[in-house]
């Protein structure tokens, strides 16, 4: 926020000299006339101190918030959900994202942490940024996946509070992982109607994208499961909030077998006719967002941190393990039995006809 004009600083430093004035006589007297005076000036200093104060961090519906921006892009607002769980290269990824959404306006965030509490260095992070911002937990023991639970969550945080959303905000899938330029938002996601894909830059690939004909989706250009009805990542699309509320799609143990992305969007009765696509034309496609991920290539344990903060390992959990990389073909009551098996540490996987 740019500083106050230099005449209303003047200005109220001379409303502050003049209820000192009053005050000093109003002691002095017991008239309540310049009780009333004093009064009537502190209200008019109050609201000067509005204009030339910088507002904090505030609360919204009891979760840490931080404050609006100063100025609002035009276009829709973006609903952005980003799920986090415990790992020790997690703060290195998650300062970088904080460094691009500093510069982000006109959205809304929706952080999670998968486990029983938040965390402090997560929240001192966020104070930031200038857009909305609310800072949940959850833990489920009836999803697998570290980040299930926390989309899930966020999914819900929307559904009981529509009352703070627009009908045409779009919802967006940012995680910790992603490397993003503010352009996907300005240039993409902003002129989301329904649902709209983008090609997205990957450590696997060098780029997942839609294929595209006369301005129609009509299939996906990736290397895994390439005929999926979605064969998209979370970040490759945004959806109108609507899909959201209207709905109550989540991950769950219905998604064994299929990518998440793929078993979500399912349960929000989308075709491709709905799907706008975004940047497929021209020679020098531009892409906006990348999947990247800190890794360190090894670890002294032993050594100590000195009081240093850092994120423990979580295993992903070998349900999930089981259920996202080897039941392709399974039905939900089968991935359980052999997700079963596996934590029951049988060596080898069972194949199910």
């Amino acid at each position: 926020m740019s500083a106050p004009p230099i005449w209303l600083t003047f200005l109220s430093g001379k409303i502050v000299e003049h209820l000192e004035y009053v005050c000093k006589a109003a002691a002095k007297t017991s008239r309540h006339r310049y009780m009333n005076y004093a009064i009537f000036i502190s209200n008019v200093l109050n609201f000067f101190l509005l204009l030339t104060s910088k507002a904090s961090s505030y609360k919204l519906d009891g979760v840490f918030s931080s404050p609006p921006p100063d100025e609002l892009v035009t276009g829709k607002r973006i609903v952005l959900i980003t799920a986090l769980y415990e790992r020790p290269q997690r703060m290195a990824d998650f300062t970088m994202l904080i460094h691009t959404m500093a510069h982000m306006k006109n959205a809304y965030w929706i952080v999670v942490e998968d486990g029983n509490r938040t965390k402090p260095a997560i929240k001192r992070l966020l104070e930031r940024v200038k857009i909305p911002t609310v800072y949940l937990h959850s833990e489920d023991p009836s999803v697998p996946c570290h980040d299930w639970a926390p989309r899930n969550k966020a999914l819900e945080y929307i559904r009981k509070n529509k009352r703070l959303f627009n009908s045409d905000d779009v919802v967006y899938f940012l995680d910790s992982e992603n490397s993003v330029d503010l352009q996907l938002f300005d240039k993409f996601a902003r002129k989301v109607e329904k649902m709209g894909v983008w090609a997205a830059g990957s450590g696997y690939v060098y780029a997942d994208s839609q294929l595209t004909l006369k301005g129609k989706v009509v299939g996906w250009n990736t290397p895994w499961r390439p005929k999926r009805e979605f064969a998209l990542g979370f970040r490759q699309f945004a959806l109108n909030i609507k899909y959201i509320t209207e709905t109550n799609a989540r991950l769950d143990m219905r998604c064994a077998g299929l990518a998440m992305e793929d078993c979500f969007l399912r349960q929000l009765n989308i075709s491709k006719s709905d799907i706008q696509s975004f940047g497929h034309s021209g020679e020098n496609k531009p892409i906006y967002v990348w999947h990247r991920r800190s890794v360190n290539t090894g670890r002294v344990t032993e050594l100590p941190t000195r009081g240093s903060f850092i994120d423990t390992e979580v295993q992903e959990p070998l349900v999930c393990t089981a259920i996202e990389h080897r039941l392709t073909e399974a039905t939900m009551y089968q991935a359980m039995f052999i997700a079963k098996q596996r934590n029951d540490n049988l060596t080898g996987i069972m194949r199910v006809s």
